[in-house]
């Protein structure tokens, strides 16, 4: 959807991985109980950033502008690592 969207300066482009539905053992989580997922895939990187397309990042809790449920755009200083 948002193929078309190239960020600029230190601005990124990411997706959100979707969050866990269950424990490793099965159990059900509510969704109330879950946490705000932080973990994010690169899909366009602007050219003053260091990082590119395909690096999966965690950022920050409750940080950037979202696009959409999926779609995220954060700033470079908002990213907390590369995993």
């Amino acid at each position: 959807m948002f193929a078309e969207f190239i960020p600029i300066n230190d601005n990124i482009l990411v997706q959100i991985r979707p969050e866990e539905t269950t424990t490793a053992t099965g159990i059900y989580i509510p969704t109330e109980a879950r946490d705000k997922n932080q973990e994010a895939v690169i899909i366009h990187a602007g050219k003053s950033t260091q990082l590119k397309s395909g690096d999966v990042i965690y950022y920050k809790k409750y940080m950037g502008v979202a696009l959409d449920e999926t779609y995220l755009v954060l700033k470079e200083e908002e990213i907390l690592g590369i995993m």
